[in-house]
């Protein structure tokens, strides 16, 4: 069985929550982006990486389990933090918990119909420069790699990724319709720290309560409501530029 959650501001007696059946395994989950925000700290490297999963399952299941979400981090990752947030729009701490393999986690969180977001902070050893062999538990539509532009990004020979041009002020790579079996290796050098803006005018335009995003300086992503451009990886920036607010 699931837990659902559902905002409850001071004062409200009751909320409508939409319950689903539940199973293990679910057709129709996609993970429409993999996004890896790496930059430097005084502690040395620190990576934010964030999850943006779609279940369209029909008709509406959940997904859960002790493996209701797989990820692979690097094996001498030490995690910081972590979070999930459901279609809902309500946060909860939610670190996923090593599975077997060095590397390999899994989120006890149910997958709802609707979009399901999840966020993990980790630290590597640094020395100047660091080698990144990302691995996928499954298929997924956007893998993206932030850096600073003051840090160097090198990919591995035949790795599909591509540079997008954006306003932000960062280096921006992308692979698309990336399989586990496809290499996506590469290395970064150099030091710097990623943007921090966002445009609080978009505050309150889907944000949960109407509330405007708190801006916060420390480093790594956030999760947020997306802006909704002709750009799919605009879709994203909301989430990976608002912040650790939800950390």
């Amino acid at each position: 069985k699931a837990s659902y959650f559902q905002p409850a501001p001071p004062g409200t007696s009751t909320v409508d929550l939409t319950v689903y059946d539940v199973a293990a395994k679910v057709p129709g989950i996609t993970t429409e982006a993999n996004v890896m925000r790496v930059e430097t700290d005084p502690q040395g490297l620190h990576v934010t990486q964030s999850y943006f999963v779609k279940n369209d399952s029909t008709p509406p299941k959940t997904q859960f389990s002790s493996r209701s979400y797989e990820i692979y981090l690097p094996p001498d990752a030490k995690v910081e933090g972590a979070a999930a947030m459901g279609p809902g729009g309500m946060p909860v701490a939610s670190s996923p918990a090593p599975v077997g393999d060095p590397g390999h986690y899994a989120y006890l969180f149910p997958l709802r119909p609707g979009e399901t977001q999840f966020q993990v902070t980790y630290s590597l050893p640094y020395s100047g420069s660091a080698k990144f062999t990302p691995k996928l538990a499954d298929k997924a539509d956007n893998v993206v790699v932030m850096v600073p532009k003051s840090m160097t990004f090198t990919p591995d020979p035949s790795t599909p990724y591509q540079p997008i041009n954006d306003e932000l002020n960062a280096q921006t790579f992308v692979a698309k319709n990336v399989s586990p079996a496809q290499a996506l290796g590469f290395s970064v050098s150099g030091s710097g720290a990623l943007p921090r803006d966002v445009q609080t005018a978009q505050a309150g335009n889907g944000q949960p309560g109407g509330a405007p995003a708190a801006q916060d300086n420390r480093p790594g992503g956030g999760l947020g409501n997306p802006i909704d451009t002709p750009d799919p990886l605009n879709k994203y920036k909301w989430w990976i530029l608002s912040g650790v607010g939800l950390l």
